[in-house]
């Protein structure tokens, strides 16, 4: 694939459609590349395989003359300015239409067309009924690549997990039985994995593997200059269009609930084990300090020094205790037939991607509460941005984020004009590549984006019982 002529693009957020053809039913493609409205494609790293939605104005009753219902696919290659080799290309791997909608509109009819990818309609039609062993890679990519199952011929990127297991999956759904290993594998530093899908193709990696990225681009909250109309020289066209692509256009904080943090299990947690087959229980207690110890944080990954999100040393009450010594404000009830030992029979019914799923032979350790702190940060530590299109950028990559600080001391040149807690690496969680064909036609990302760790930390003295001020 030859990468995009930056002469043909005058501004960043352009775009270009090669090819959008529905194959029917009938067997004949019907072109819709010239009535597009809209075309949104979503990736989500705990969400498992992509999907998307594309919208076309039917004024030649094609939905009605080729008996468009669902299950048809479609072929799709849009391609945009960037400064990688990339291309939203569906032309070898086709997308499979699972729903139809149509309303009116003027003389025609809008139609709304959810796609996703043919590995998760497959997903649907096919049940898993074996034993596994080996490590929790392996049988992940049994159940990608083999035909029986879902057969995927796409690149797979796998992260190695640590440990042999023997698992017996019970008549599950292939992306069921996948989010049962994701929940269980981890690697040899204890880091939980996860399963997704982007436009490069299926991934199975680590937290840890994910943080130790280097940085894809850097962004700076600010006003966007996309729709500079002007000409420019010739020589100058590629420069300013991948200049433009470090633009942030708009931005929402992602509100930072020290309640929400603390039933999720961010700070502290607890997870009472009962042992079937010695008959006892083990009472496992988790603190934020722990995992934020083995420095595989966003920041430190790189070899900064990053820094806990909260001050966790702060006392939240009139004991002096602080928040990780809550420990029963989030509780895990589980069983084992076998505390520490080679294999464990764990039990439970909590969905993904926050827990295990049932029946898998297990060693059950602080894991389960480590990947729930984990997991916390996703949906609570971040924010969501809206940037100029880029389809080099996918949901797993690491971006730099510059936030100005909202007042500087203009006599002091030495002042860091950035927030030194909001400015840092951020993991890029979910996004939507959205393609309007208005005027002008735009491709814009709204991404959701989260960070573990800080680069300036917080002070931990607020007093145990402060006196009152009136």
């Amino acid at each position: 694939m030859s990468a995009p002529n930056f002469s043909n693009f005058n501004y960043s957020g352009t775009f270009e459609v090669q090819e959008c053809e529905i194959l029917t039913h009938s067997n004949i493609r019907v072109p819709i590349d010239s009535a597009l409205v809209e075309v949104n494609i979503h990736e989500d790293i705990t969400g498992g395989f992509i999907s998307g939605n594309i919208s076309f104005l039917d004024t030649t009753d094609a939905v009605l003359n080729h008996g468009i219902v669902g299950n048809e696919y479609v072929y799709m290659k849009i391609v945009t300015p960037s400064d990688e080799d990339v291309s939203l290309d569906f032309t070898r791997d086709p997308l499979v239409i699972t729903s139809v909608n149509q309303t009116s509109q003027g003389q025609g009819r809008l139609v709304h067309l959810t796609v996703s990818s043919r590995e998760f309609v497959k997903n649907f039609r096919t049940r898993i009924s074996q034993s596994f062993s080996g490590t929790i890679t392996d049988m992940v990519a049994r159940i990608l690549r083999d035909e029986q199952f879902l057969g995927t011929k796409k690149t797979v990127e796998l992260g190695r997990s640590y440990g042999l297991e023997k698992i017996v999956i019970p008549n599950l759904r292939p992306i069921t039985a996948l989010q049962m290993l994701t929940q269980r594998a981890k690697n040899r530093n204890d880091s939980p994995f996860l399963f997704f899908e982007t436009l490069k193709g299926l991934n199975f990696l680590s937290f840890e593997s994910l943080a130790r990225q280097d940085t894809k681009t850097n962004f700076t909250l600010g006003i966007s200059d996309t729709y500079d109309d002007r000409p420019s020289k010739s020589t100058q066209i590629g420069l300013n269009v991948i200049r433009q692509l470090g633009q942030v256009e708009g931005d929402e904080l992602i509100s930072n609930s020290v309640l929400t943090n603390t039933i999720n299990g961010m700070y502290s947690s607890r997870m009472l084990l009962h042992d079937i087959y010695n008959k006892t229980y083990h009472d496992i207690k988790f603190k934020y300090t722990d995992q934020f110890s083995k420095r595989n944080d966003l920041e430190t990954s790189i070899g900064e020094y990053g820094f806990p999100t909260f001050p966790i040393g702060s006392s939240v009450d009139e004991s002096g205790k602080t928040v990780e010594e809550f420990n029963d404000s989030h509780l895990n009830v589980q069983s084992t037939s076998g505390y520490k030992t080679p294999k464990g029979s764990v039990h439970n019914i909590n969905p993904y991607p926050r827990t295990i799923y049932p029946f898998e032979e297990s060693s059950v350790s602080e894991h389960l509460l480590s990947r729930r702190h984990k997991l916390s940060f996703v949906d609570q530590m971040g924010m969501r941005i809206q940037m100029v299109g880029n389809l080099s950028i996918q949901a797993s990559d690491i971006i730099r984020i510059n936030v100005f600080k909202s007042k500087t001391d203009v006599d002091n040149p030495e002042e860091d004009l950035y927030d030194e807690r909001l400015t840092g690496r951020y993991l890029i969680t979910s996004l939507v590549h959205s393609f309007k064909f208005g005027e002008p036609k735009k491709h814009t990302i709204i991404a959701s984006v989260m960070k573990d760790s800080v680069t300036k930390p917080y002070a931990n003295n607020l007093p145990p019982n402060p006196k009152r001020l009136i």
